[in-house]
């Protein structure tokens, strides 16, 4: 039973992406009106892709010479050399009328605090940075709509090593859950050939979200009477205790 206040992970075709959004209450529109509070390196990076976009962007630092090299490496950002938590200065720049508030600063708090004040005033959907992944959780009980930390990027990055063992591909933790999404591929054994999902007996505390089949990448959303092909590649939701038994069941 879904109940408030739950993260749901989605796998989807990207054709039936509009119809899942909806179903799920997500921002289906591109944001017209964007402020990035924070001008360092992330700031900086955002703001250039979201100029790709042709969207109304506005990047906020505090740090006058920073400012200076912004507006002249930004071609079509607004800077503005504003303080992220000077809330009066924000309101006349629009931060009530933003469609999207990233919060990319060096601080926790100031990030935090930048991203409560928008939501505060009306802004749309907040992305916030934050050092310590174990404070996802509660930022999501704040009302904060995503929470990103380098730290769990990088922490995602190792896994993609550490679990190259047997046949999984890769594998990411799922931010603030013990659960991670697993890669793997299906060796060529007589176990999986012929034999229907509901027949494997699946390792307990995980689910099959996908199956990629053939140089075509073709998705198959699965159900218990798919059946599985050797080389087909398999993505895979499991609690991180069931992970070394999903590797182990589908081991050659």
């Amino acid at each position: 039973i879904i109940q408030a206040e739950d993260r749901i992970y989605m796998v989807a075709r990207k054709s039936d992406m509009s119809s899942t959004s909806g179903l799920v209450h997500l921002m289906s529109r591109e944001p017209k009106e964007v402020f990035i509070i924070g001008g360092g390196a992330i700031g900086f990076m955002v703001a250039r892709q979201m100029e790709q976009k042709k969207v109304n962007v506005r990047l906020i630092e505090q740090d006058a010479g920073r400012c200076d090299f912004l507006a002249e490496n930004l071609n079509n950002t607004t800077v503005l050399n504003i303080d992220g938590l000077d809330a009066h200065s924000l309101l006349d720049e629009g931060l009530d009328q933003a469609d999207l508030v990233i919060a990319v600063t060096d601080s926790d708090e100031t990030n935090l605090l930048a991203s409560l004040l928008a939501k505060h005033h009306g802004a749309g959907k907040c992305i916030t940075r934050i050092s310590r992944p174990d404070f996802v959780p509660l930022l999501a009980k704040l009302g904060i709509d995503v929470a990103l930390s380098p730290r769990q990027v990088a922490a995602n990055m190792i896994l993609r090593f550490v679990r190259t063992g047997g046949t999984i591909v890769s594998a990411a933790s799922l931010l603030g859950s013990d659960a991670e999404v697993v890669e793997l591929k299906v060796p060529n054994t007589d176990k999986f050939r012929r034999a229907t999902l509901q027949s494997l007996n699946f390792p307990k505390g995980a689910v099959l979200g996908a199956v990629v089949r053939n140089k075509k990448q073709r998705v198959i959303i699965p159900i218990g009477t798919t059946r599985l092909r050797p080389g087909d590649n398999l993505v895979i939701f499991a609690l991180r205790e069931a992970v070394q038994e999903v590797a182990d069941f589908f081991a050659p």
